[in-house]
């Protein structure tokens, strides 16, 4: 795996109660290093070294995600400012004219409970 010729499992430094496994870091780092050299197997890499292909395409994909995000944070010296971006204030909407205190009309009013409707007090009271 590395220039010492180390090939073989991954030494475990903890087992977890559910069973999960860490590994040692520095070996982990050095499994991930090898994993990205053009033209590698990672399933075979993985098989040789006793973890799941999975879980090493896990740990390639974090260490690239890890590099983006550091690649993106990093500060250029040279570079301009940033740039404002003018904020425009919009006035907000209209409102809609409030509604007299007297109906326009006179329609049916319901009032509901749960097993019954009533409709306006003058009139028969019915079911559903």
């Amino acid at each position: 795996m590395d220039g010492e010729g180390r090939s073989g499992p991954l030494r475990v430094v903890r087992v977890l109660g559910n069973g999960k496994r860490r590994f040692d870091p520095v070996e982990k780092e050095r499994l991930v290093d090898a994993a990205l050299e053009p033209g590698v197997s990672i399933a075979g890499l993985a098989l040789a070294h006793g973890v799941n292909a999975n879980q090493l395409r896990n740990w390639v994909a974090l260490r690239r995600r890890r590099q983006a995000s550091e690649k993106e944070l990093t500060v250029l010296p040279n570079s301009a400012p940033p740039a404002f971006v003018p904020v425009v204030a919009v006035s907000p909407p209209a409102r809609p004219p409030a509604p007299s205190a007297r109906p326009t009309s006179r329609g049916v009013r319901l009032k509901a409970s749960l097993n019954r409707i009533y409709s306006d007090p003058g009139s028969t009271r019915s079911s559903i």
